[in-house]
């Protein structure tokens, strides 16, 4: 059995001439609901084995304050650029490189790419992911790589409201 958490980023600064988008940093509720979620998680999932994150500013916050409340160690988010902007593949790619022991891995991205991600995994499931939610897809597989289209099983939808 193999789980993703797919999450969105916690709400975050409108782009403006000063602040490109790979830079915009999360406002202060964004925060909280990530700290919230990162709460929830803990509670509900239990132990993270690899938590990847989107380089832009707003997506590496999220999985800090995420990661800070679930105790998963700070120092070992993984950054992947193909979390920004390059779509559902990106997911479905990097998904068949994780390694075997990881049983369940977050993945913090953007949208629409993350939403189309879940809409890939979960057959029927058309939901535009809202920042900060956290989808939840259990696979009855035993290699990542065994993950197929429509192959995941949607185990929750959680938004920190």
């Amino acid at each position: 059995m193999k789980t993703i958490l797919l999450v969105r980023h916690a709400k975050a600064l409108k782009c403006t001439q000063n602040i490109g988008d790979m830079n915009r940093p999360l406002v202060e509720s964004g925060i909280l609901d990530a700290l919230t979620m990162g709460k929830w998680l803990k509670k509900n999932v239990g132990t993270i084995d690899l938590m990847v994150s989107s380089p832009a500013s707003r997506a590496y916050a999220t999985a800090l304050a995420i990661a800070q409340q679930a105790d998963y160690p700070l120092n070992k988010i993984k950054l992947n650029k193909n979390l920004y902007e390059c779509g559902e593949e990106a997911y479905v790619d990097l998904i068949s490189s994780f390694k075997e022991e990881q049983k369940t891995v977050a993945m913090v991205g953007h949208n629409p790419d993350i939403s189309f991600a879940a809409n890939y995994f979960i057959k029927d499931f058309h939901e535009e992911m809202p920042t900060t939610g956290v989808i939840g897809i259990e696979f009855e597989v035993k290699r990542w790589e065994d993950i197929k289209r429509y192959s995941g099983r949607l185990k929750f939808f959680e938004t920190p409201q």
